[in-house]
């Protein structure tokens, strides 16, 4: 998957989380879309 298909799932956790009511389910799609733009960052990086 490159960074900007991570990149997108994140941004529809953030979407999603905007949206949430449990409190377990908003701290999953936080980790979601942190983990997700964390590994974009990571890709971009090694395709420099």
């Amino acid at each position: 998957m490159d960074a900007h298909n991570l990149r997108a799932r994140a941004q529809r956790c953030w979407e999603l989380l905007r949206l949430a009511v449990k409190p377990e389910v908003k701290e999953q799609l936080r980790e979601w879309a942190e983990d997700f733009e964390a590994e974009a960052a990571a890709k971009e990086r090694k395709e420099r």
